[in-house]
């Protein structure tokens, strides 16, 4: 225990020495008022859950749906940390390799570092309130609830971690990352072929009222109407299998133990022991692999042959890509800058996720809200739900215009010993995630023209000049967050240190503001009933964004030039 208490020691020292610049006391200042906000919003949810729990829970159907509601909560547990490409809170065990700490210190560790994750902190609270409220019901039970809760967040805070390493693990490769490239735009293609084969009764139900007389439709058309329910006929099997999972475990003890037999109960404590417990031994092997080698008894027995090759001489030219007229239009330290960000991205996990995570945010949102194709008498929304999709998609972008130089590190320092200008750096960056943009918006577009309707050439050509101004819009304020508030990455670790928090916090207070520019151009045409007009005011939002970027960018690479020390004490 001298270790662990020596080394949250070492972080709380850390943390109170890194209050001594201007820059880190408003980065406290943010990291407060996100605490505040998130936790005004778990409290309203732990309020509604704990009134839920009170009122809901002796009705018939409440099982399923409390089982529905921690399944919910493990989904969001697991995934979001996912789609945000985030996992873990600040402290990471990898940086304890080359010390005599033991596997277990090791895990302990680990599974602090995910209870402090921002996901994990914004789930206490709900939690919490089913807990209240099933203990106010039946408090005879309160120390069996209190257990399998606990053992319910455990389990969660170890799949975790498991699944981070898993991830890290497997996007470690290059070809695993391709193939799962592929695998993603399998599924993406797939959701065309769900609506066929969910609603193929409706559809054959159309075609016979067009086909057939009124007479023939009210003979043959059956009584009951498609259900969803009714097609997914393993439904109850598929909540009484829930019912002994961890999420429906913790149903059993919040609701439904005063109903439960001995034999029951004890199996609910037996069983969420179970689950935690083979959670936690994956997490641990997985830690002992990951360390394999620091201490000699995890070495093998038979330590196999080394085999000494002969090196290979690489014969690949050293030509580049954007060697031609084109990319000469640009400045050549700018074009470099460009050809490293696209090497990093490509060979970044957190990159790829993210990338992914916001075609695939697009898309999911199109398929909930059964988008249709917009006509005269459409709302405004439907009009414009691609772009929306759009800005979305680059919403999540917008880490990596807020923190362009996360994945520098060290290299940083050679922007400065370089006669570079600290303009070209950025612009260059900026070229690399306009590239990006483009990939993303461009696979979004095409998704969504074949699985949610044909894009016509309005919604078309309102989409890419959104897009546009939308990225310089990013871009004029992410130049100056970077400069001012760099936050160091891992390049292929999922940790959560993506971005500064007082970064965040000025990038979301910007969200209302870019929304608003781009929302002012199809609400003007909308409520004029003239289409055509969302185009001038586009045209001339861009010339605005075109002026103030080469402005920004002239002031921000003059900031980068002068900050040299602050720069590289907030990055490193």
């Amino acid at each position: 225990m001298e270790q662990l208490a020596l080394i949250l020691h070492l972080q709380w020292l850390l943390f109170k020495n890194s209050l001594r610049s201007q820059g880190s006391k408003l980065e406290l200042v943010a990291r407060i008022i996100f605490a505040i906000a998130s936790g005004i919003v778990d409290i309203i949810i732990a309020v509604g859950l704990f009134m839920a729990t009170l009122f809901l829970s002796h009705r018939p159907n409440a099982n399923a749906g409390f089982i529905i509601v921690f399944c919910a909560i493990t989904l969001y547990w697991q995934i979001i940390p996912l789609l945000s490409a985030s996992f873990g809170g600040s402290l990471s065990i990898s940086n304890f390799r080359l010390y005599p700490i033991s596997d277990k210190k090791l895990l302990l560790l680990d599974l602090i570092s995910g209870a402090t994750d921002i996901t994990s902190l914004s789930v206490y609270l709900p939690l919490l309130g089913i807990l209240i409220a099933s203990i106010i019901l039946e408090p005879f039970y309160s120390p069996i609830t209190i257990i399998v809760f606990a053992l319910f967040i455990l389990f969660n805070i170890a799949l975790s971690r498991y699944l981070q390493r898993v991830i890290e693990k497997l996007l470690a490769y290059r070809r695993i990352k391709e193939l799962l490239v592929v695998v993603m735009s399998l599924i993406i293609l797939s959701f065309s072929f769900v609506p066929m084969i969910m609603f193929r009764q409706e559809i054959k139900e159309k075609r016979s009222k067009q086909l057939s007389t009124p007479q023939q439709i009210t003979e043959t058309l059956p009584e009951k109407r498609f259900s969803l329910r009714e097609k997914l006929a393993s439904y109850q099997v598929v909540i009484q299998v829930l019912g002994w999972s961890p999420p429906g475990l913790v149903t059993r003890a919040a609701i439904n133990l005063p109903k439960e037999t001995v034999s029951n109960q004890l199996a609910v404590v037996f069983l969420s022991i179970l689950f935690s417990g083979l959670i936690l031994l994956l997490v641990q092997r997985k830690i002992k692999y990951e360390f394999y080698g620091s201490s000699s008894r995890y070495l093998l027995a038979d330590k196999p042959p080394i085999v000494i090759t002969k090196s290979r001489i690489n014969r690949t030219s050293t030509k580049s890509i954007f060697d031609n007229s084109l990319f000469n239009l640009l400045p050549l330290h700018a074009i470099m800058v460009f050809e490293k960000e696209l090497k990093y991205f490509y060979r970044s996990s957190k990159m790829l996720l993210i990338f992914l995570s916001g075609i695939l945010g697009a898309i999911s949102f199109a398929l909930v809200f059964r988008a249709e194709k917009p006509t005269e008498t459409s709302s405004l929304f439907a009009h414009f739900m691609l772009p929306g999709l759009n800005f979305y998609s680059l919403m999540v972008l917008g880490q990596f215009f807020t923190n362009s130089f996360g994945f520098d590190s060290h290299g940083a320092k050679t922007f400065f010993l370089m006669p570079i200008k600290g303009q070209n750096v950025l612009l260059g960056k900026n070229l690399a995630v306009a590239l990006i943009a483009l990939f993303q918006t461009s696979i979004t577009a095409i998704t969504f023209n074949y699985l949610i309707y044909p894009i016509s050439v309005y919604i078309l050509l309102n989409t890419i000049l959104s897009a546009i101004i939308g990225y310089f819009s990013y871009a004029i304020l992410g130049n100056f967050l970077s400069v001012f508030y760099p936050q160091k990455m891992e390049f292929s670790n999922l940790s959560s240190n993506n971005y500064s928090k007082m970064a965040l916090l000025l990038m979301i207070l910007m969200q209302g503001f870019v929304f608003s520019i781009l929302a002012m151009a199809p609400i003007i045409a909308w409520y004029s009933k003239t289409a055509w007009v969302s185009y001038p005011i586009f045209v001339v939002e861009l010339i605005i964004m075109l002026v103030l970027y080469k402005i920004s960018l002239n002031y921000a690479g003059k900031f980068f030039e002068k900050r040299v020390e602050e720069f590289l004490h907030m990055l490193l």
